[in-house]
């Protein structure tokens, strides 16, 4: 069985906003945090999922360089946010 690999990224934290786009070196969390989902066992798919507002297209670029798949959905609705994007992989019956 292949295993999809979701990861939840937003910029409207309330204690650090921006945290995901935040700098290590010369890459950001998000990419560190993705890039590092792909060697995982079993691992077939790593799906970023953000919100559908534009305040967050910023993370579509560092996602896109991981070479994740980008899922958008719904800020308030976490759990309708995570099924899009566990729909995207390539085998998904969701």
């Amino acid at each position: 069985m292949t295993t999809a690999i979701v990861v939840m990224a937003r910029i409207g934290s309330t204690r650090l906003p921006g945290k995901v786009l935040k700098k290590i070196g010369s890459r950001t969390v998000l990419e560190e945090v993705l890039d590092n989902c792909h060697p995982i066992p079993g691992a077939g798919v790593v799906v970023c999922a953000i919100p559908e507002n534009s305040c967050n297209d910023a993370l579509i670029a560092p996602a896109e360089r991981t070479s994740a798949i980008v899922a958008r959905g719904s800020e308030t609705d976490v759990l309708s946010r995570y099924a899009k994007a566990a729909a995207r992989a390539p085998w998904s019956s969701v």
